[in-house]
C-alpha cells in the first residue's frame, strides 16, 4: 500500500494516533487503512546537494518501502524535478516506473528486477512563437513535435520519436536579442550567428549562420520578415535548423544593431533511438510515434548505502538504513548555470478552505536527510486567503508563514568511532532557506553554515604542502608527517590567515574549537586521521569524519526583515516569520519571499504556483560538500 510522507506528517499533527484513513492523491473516494501501508513515498520534490564544488544534484521523491509493495512506485516531473515541467500548460511527459511488487521490505527483497523499472517519454505538439505571435510558417509548418527525453528538451524530426535533434534555443514571445553588426552570438552546440552588415536605407540585414566555424549559410532578410535555415537530416527534408524574425533594424552614428525575436534553433547532428539501444541499466523497448520506452536490462539492487546507475546521469541513491528501503533518484548537473528547484504546485480553481503546506516532503528545496528522514522547514498559506480562478491573487500581510527548528544529529565520527567533537556527541542541525546550518548552542536563532560533512564511506586524501579549499575561505594544509610515519603536522586558516596547527597521531582526531556568539568552544572543524603514507617522492594523509561549519554567525531577532518576511518568533526552540508586505501572485518572472525561495505563477485563467529556489554549483564550495544539503520540486 502507498501514501505519501507528507499525509503522514498531516496525520501526525492532527493526532489521531490509533485509527486513520489515508486518500491517495488522485484516487478520488479511495481510502486505505493505516496497518496495510507498506510503502511510503514522499513527495519531495526533488532537492539540491552540492555534491563537489562543481556539480549540483537535483533529486526526486524519496520511496520507502517497509513491507510488501503493493502499488508502483512512481516519479514524473510533479515529484522529480529533473523531468522537464510545463508550469503555464501544466504538462509533463516523461515518467519512471517500479512495477508492483517488485521490492519487499523492510530489508527482504530489495532487488528490481529485470524490466520492472521503466522509464517512458511521449511526444507533445507546439506551436512555434513566430506563428503564434505573427502568425508566420517556420520551413512551412506551424509548429512541431517535442520530445522531453531524459530532462533534456528534443525535436522530433517528421513527428517520429525515434529520430529527435536537441532543442538549443526557443526565445519566448517577450524575449529579444541585439546584435551590433559584425557581433558574433555564440548560441550553443557550436552554433554562432553574426549579423555582417545592415544596408544603407537601413531596412535589410545581411546575416551568417556557422557552426564550429564553418559557414552554413548567408541570407538577407528586411525588417518584418523571418529567415529559417533548413537542413535534410536523418532522411528526414527540409528539417528547419534555424530561425528568427527581424524586428528592428538601427543605423546610428558610430553603431548599427538589429534586433531579433523568436529565435529558434536545434541542433544538427540527430539522436536516433532504436530498439535494443543502451543507457546504463535500461534498454530502449520501444520508439516510434507515440513516444518512447525502456526497461532495465539488468537487475538493480538497493543496498544499503548504495547509489546504483539507471541511466546516464540519472541514479538512485539508497539510506544507509537496513530496516527500511529508502531511495530517491536523482540527477548530477555541471557548470554555473542556475537549476530551480519547484515546490508542490498548487491549482487553485476556487476557494482556499485549508492551510497550503510545503515542507520537504513537498519541497526539497528545503533542507532534508536521508539516512535519517529528517525535516526542519515548512512555508505555509493560511486558510482562506486566496481566490480562484481569478478572484483573489494577494497573500496578505501576516498570511505566510515559514518556520524553522533545529533537530539532532550525532557527528559521524562518534557514530563511526565512538570518539567526541569537542566533547560533545552529536549538534543540533537547522534548515534555513534550505540551506543546512549548524544551530550553535542549540539555539535556533544563533546559527552557522554548515559547509563539510563527510559521511563514513567518504575520504579525503592530501599531499603534504598541498592546500585542500574547503570552501567559505577554509584551508587544510597537511604540512609535514613525521620520520615515523605516524604524525602529522596539519596547518588550518580561513582567508588564508592561519587559526590553528596541531599535531595529530594515526586514528585520533583533531578538532579546532572558537568562542562563537557567547557561546564557548564551539567545534569549527574536526578530522579524523585515517591513515599516513610515506612514499619516496610523495607523502600523503588520508583523513576522514571531516566536519567545518562557518565561523561567521547568522543571528536572527524579532523584528528582523528578509525580503517580504519578518521575523516575529526567534528563540532557542525556533524561529517564525511571516510576510510583513502583501504578495501578488500575478507576475510569471516570480515574486520573492525571502533569500533565494520565490513564488513562481503561471500565465493562467487560475491560479496556478509553486515556490521556488535557485541553486547552482559555487566556485568555493567545499569539495567534496556535505552530503544533506536540500532540496526540490513538485507534487
Amino acid at each position: 500500500m502507498v501514501t505519501f510522507l507528507y499525509l503522514r506528517w498531516i496525520y501526525m499533527k492532527s493526532q489521531r494516533m490509533k485509527q486513520m484513513r489515508i486518500r491517495y492523491p488522485h484516487s478520488e473516494g479511495c481510502y486505505m487503512n493505516k496497518r496495510m501501508i507498506a510503502l511510503i513515498v514522499l513527495v519531495a520534490a526533488a532537492f539540491v546537494i552540492p555534491s563537489s564544488a562543481e556539480t549540483v544534484e537535483i533529486r526526486g521523491a524519496v520511496a520507502q518501502v517497509d513491507s510488501t509493495q503493493s502499488f508502483a512506485i512512481a516519479w514524473d516531473a510533479y515529484n522529480f524535478a529533473a523531468f522537464r515541467y510545463d508550469p503555464y500548460e501544466d504538462l509533463r511527459t516523461e515518467t519512471m516506473t517500479i512495477a508492483v511488487d517488485t521490492l519487499i521490505g523492510p530489508d527482504i527483497d530489495r532487488i528490481i528486477d529485470k524490466n520492472c523499472l521503466t522509464y517512458q517519454t511521449t511526444l507533445i505538439y507546439r506551436e512555434y512563437e513566430l506563428y503564434e505571435n505573427e502568425g508566420l510558417a517556420v520551413g512551412g509548418d506551424a509548429g512541431y513535435y517535442l520530445l522531453w527525453w531524459r530532462g533534456c528538451e528534443y525535436v522530433a524530426l517528421n513527428g517520429s520519436a525515434d529520430k529527435t535533434c536537441e532543442l538549443v534555443i526557443e526565445l519566448e514571445e517577450d524575449e529579444r536579442k541585439l546584435l551590433g553588426t559584425g557581433e558574433t552570438w555564440e548560441m550553443g552546440r557550436g552554433f554562432t550567428l553574426t549579423a555582417q552588415q545592415i544596408d544603407l536605407e537601413g531596412d535589410k540585414v545581411w546575416f551568417s549562420l556557422s557552426k564550429d566555424g564553418i559557414v552554413l549559410d548567408e541570407w538577407i532578410v528586411s525588417a518584418g520578415e523571418a529567415y529559417t535555415y533548413t537542413e535534410d537530416i536523418c532522411g528526414v527534408n527540409d528539417v528547419p535548423v534555424f530561425s528568427c524574425y527581424v524586428d528592428a533594424l538601427f543605423r546610428g552614428v558610430d553603431r548599427n544593431v538589429v534586433q531579433i525575436k523568436y529565435v529558434f534553433l536545434i541542433d544538427n547532428d540527430a539522436l536516433v533511438i532504436t530498439p535494443g539501444d543502451q543507457y546504463g541499466s535500461i534498454e530502449v523497448m520501444a520508439a516510434g510515434r507515440f513516444g518512447v520506452t525502456l526497461g532495465n536490462h539488468d537487475p538493480i539492487d538497493l543496498d544499503p548505502g548504495s547509489t546504483r546507475e539507471i541511466m546516464g546521469d540519472t541514479c538512485f541513491k539508497v539510506a544507509d538504513d537496513d530496516t527500511t528501503i529508502r531511495f530517491y533518484p536523482f540527477v548530477e548537473y555541471g557548470g554555473t548555470a542556475p537549476y530551480r528547484i519547484r515546490g508542490m504546485v498548487q491549482n487553485l480553481a476556487g476557494a482556499q478552505p485549508a492551510d497550503r503546506v510545503w515542507n520537504a516532503y513537498n519541497f526539497a528545496a528545503l533542507w532534508y536527510d536521508l539516512d535519517g528522514d529528517l525535516m526542519t522547514e515548512t512555508l505555509t498559506i493560511d486558510a482562506n486567503t486566496l481566490t480562484g480562478p481569478d478572484i483573489d491573487r494577494t497573500i496578505d500581510e501576516d498570511r505566510l508563514t515559514y518556520q524553522t527548528a533545529p533537530v539532532y544529529l550525532e557527528y559521524e565520527l562518534y557514530e563511526n568511532e565512538g570518539l567526541t567533537v569537542g566533547g560533545d556527541a552529536g549538534y543540533y542541525l537547522e534548515g534555513w532557506v534550505g540551506d543546512a546550518y549548524v544551530a550553535i548552542g542549540g539555539s535556533a536563532d544563533k546559527i552557522c553554515k554548515l559547509l563539510v560533512e563527510l559521511e563514513d564511506d567518504e575520504r579525503k586524501l592530501l599531499g603534504t604542502g598541498e592546500a585542500w579549499d574547503m570552501g567559505g575561505g577554509f584551508a587544510l594544509i597537511a604540512q609535514q608527517i613525521d620520520l615515523e610515519g605516524d604524525k602529522v603536522w596539519f596547518s588550518l586558516s580561513k582567508d588564508e590567515k592561519e587559526l590553528d596547527n596541531q599535531v595529530v597521531s594515526v586514528g585520533e582526531a583533531y578538532t579546532y574549537t572558537e568562542d562563537i556568539c557567547g557561546v564557548n568552544d564551539v567545534p569549527v572543524f574536526s578530522c579524523y586521521v585515517d591513515t599516513l603514507f610515506r612514499g619516496v617522492d610523495r607523502n600523503l594523509v588520508q583523513i576522514k569524519y571531516v566536519f567545518l561549519i562557518d565561523n561567521c554567525v547568522r543571528e536572527i531577532g524579532t523584528g528582523d526583515d528578509y525580503d517580504a518576511m519578518e521575523v516575529i518568533t526567534a528563540g532557542h526552540s525556533q524561529v517564525i516569520l511571516r510576510n510583513r508586505d502583501p504578495i501578488d501572485l500575478s507576475d510569471p518572472a516570480g515574486d520573492k519571499i525571502m533569500d533565494d525561495m520565490y513564488f513562481m505563477t503561471a500565465d493562467s485563467t487560475i491560479i496556478r504556483f509553486c515556490p521556488f529556489i535557485e541553486r547552482s554549483a559555487s566556485d568555493d564550495a567545499p569539495d567534496p560538500g556535505p552530503d544533506p544539503t536540500p532540496t526540490l520540486t513538485i507534487s
